[in-house]
């Protein structure tokens, strides 16, 4: 099937990032807005790990989109690899890109816990940091628990490819705190009804728990024939609860982060959050406590 011929529309806005930033529940509540489009499936991730089946597959993704209605996905992946960001601009040069920020150590800890639930971390907290510390800083690690939370880098990246005034930049503290004037103010920047505030708006969406869709489809080619991810992940806590699958001797996961490590991560994002407080002209005081 030719270009021309697959059905479907690409994206005009992509929520880019950040992981363990409300992303999954601002996907939500825009996919309930009569306006808006978005997949069943919140993650696309085309540009990241499926670039190989082409950007017919990426359309045809869209093609049950209602006449008229702005079409989105939700990729967190997509900001922290330039190259990533390359590919998006090099298909949808004209998207808008939605940002979402967290208080990096709390995003830090929310993605140990969530790659601890999947399986994929045994380490204590500290330790897993300490690694990617003592690592080399300007090697984006695409899971690295602190490189997600040098912001700035990464909207600087994106500003190379689009303009500005193509990237809103919202906070996570305004989603949780105030999501209707948060939804609303994401309305005004993709240019739908800011009127309109679906009941979903302030309710909380996982993404374990969400769409089904979203544990139907593989997310790479190699992942054909694996176990559904629900069920994975069932496996994968079995196996951090289990010492015989923990990949170091006496590792355990931590359940809280202790107050010692978490005034050491809050003076090492001390001065990457003020580069970006000054970037965005916002006061970002309360994300050095």
């Amino acid at each position: 099937m030719s270009a021309s011929d697959t059905p479907g529309r690409l994206p005009d806005f992509i929520i880019v990032g950040a992981m363990k930033a409300g992303t999954t529940s601002l996907s939500a509540w825009l996919r309930a807005h009569p306006q808006v489009f978005v997949p069943q499936e919140k993650e696309l991730h085309f540009f990241d790990t499926l670039w190989s089946r082409g950007v017919d597959w990426y359309r045809s993704l869209f093609a049950g989109a209602p006449e008229g209605a702005l079409l989105g996905e939700a990729t967190p992946n997509y900001m922290v690899i330039e190259h990533w960001v390359e590919r998006m601009a090099s298909v949808v040069p004209d998207a808008r890109l939605i940002a979402v920020l967290r208080h990096p150590v709390d995003r830090a800890w929310s993605h140990y816990v969530h790659s601890v639930t999947r399986g994929d971390e045994v380490r204590p907290f500290a330790e897993a940091v300490g690694d990617e510390r003592a690592g080399d800083p300007s090697d984006w690690r695409s899971k690295g628990m602190l490189a997600r939370g040098r912001y700035l880098e990464q909207l600087q990246v994106l500003t190379r490819f689009y303009d500005r005034a193509r990237i809103h930049v919202g906070f996570f503290d305004d989603l949780k705190a105030e999501p209707t004037s948060f939804f609303a103010s994401v309305c005004r920047f993709l240019g739908v009804d800011d009127g309109v505030t679906p009941s979903v708006v302030g309710e909380k969406f996982d993404p374990f728990d969400t769409d089904p869709a979203i544990v139907k489809r593989s997310r790479d080619p190699g992942a054909a024939g694996r176990p559904p991810l629900t069920r994975r992940l069932k496996r994968g806590a079995a196996k951090v609860l289990t010492p015989a699958g923990r990949r170091r001797t006496g590792a355990s996961t931590d359940t809280v982060m202790s107050p010692e490590v978490r005034s050491e991560l809050v003076e090492y994002f001390r001065p990457y959050n003020e580069e970006l407080a000054t970037w965005l002209a916002r006061d970002l005081s309360s994300w050095n406590r």
